[in-house]
């Protein structure tokens, strides 16, 4: 019998959830500036950005996404978790660069985690993800890494 002190403990401080945040990636060094984080023996991919509006820092991370995409196999689904929340404002540029990525590879379903702070730039992303999303599968956002994982560990199943 498990004595207080020898029962097993929940992973996280959420019963019935694992604590993500908790669980080490293994990290893949994409360029100089950047690296894939990989979940779930690689079934998940989350691509943190360096929150830099610099062009060829933004079409280093655009490269590492369509890396991922370019990457995964065929038969599953794509599930990347984008972490924004060192962006401050998108410019003109990343945003342009944003939709170029919405449908990249639109043929293979793909479910993207839009992680991002809660703040006016991240309210606006909300409504611009309402008047345009992926045309197979879906970009979801959210203001906490942990349920934007819970998300997408349902989705792998």
């Amino acid at each position: 019998m498990n004595s207080p002190q020898t029962q097993p403990t929940a992973p996280s401080n959420q019963p019935g959830k694992a604590n993500h945040e908790s669980t080490q990636p293994v990290l893949e060094p994409f360029s100089a500036h950047h690296r894939v984080e990989w979940y779930y023996d690689h079934q998940i991919a989350s691509v943190p950005s360096l929150g830099k509006a610099d062009r060829a820092l933004v079409d280093d991370w655009c490269s590492m996404v369509k890396h991922v995409f370019d990457s995964w196999p065929e038969a599953k689904p794509i599930l990347l978790l984008a972490d924004l929340r060192r962006e401050a404002s998108p410019s003109p540029y990343q945003s342009s660069k944003a939709y170029e990525l919405l449908n990249y590879r639109d043929q293979h379903r793909a479910y993207v985690a839009l992680l991002t702070k809660n703040t006016l730039p991240g309210q606006i992303t909300r409504l611009v993800l309402r008047a345009k999303n992926r045309n197979n599968g879906e970009v979801r956002q959210f203001f906490s890494f942990q349920e934007a994982m819970d998300w997408l560990v349902k989705l792998r199943k």
